[in-house]
């Protein structure tokens, strides 16, 4: 879902539905969202085994 957001082209209007039309830092969000697939990427690495809960 992340991945949709970041190419989509329609971005603003995405936003506006997550957010009820509040002003968004466009720069700031998909910058969020960046991270979040890194740490989503790092979490997948580790096996569930050694993951702590």
């Amino acid at each position: 879902m992340i991945n949709n957001w970041l190419a989509e082209w329609n971005t603003e209007e995405i936003i506006d539905d997550i957010f009820d039309d509040q002003k968004v830092n466009m720069k700031a969000f998909k910058k969020t969202l960046n991270k979040l697939l890194m740490n989503i990427e790092n979490i997948r690495k580790t096996p569930i085994t050694e993951r702590e809960f």
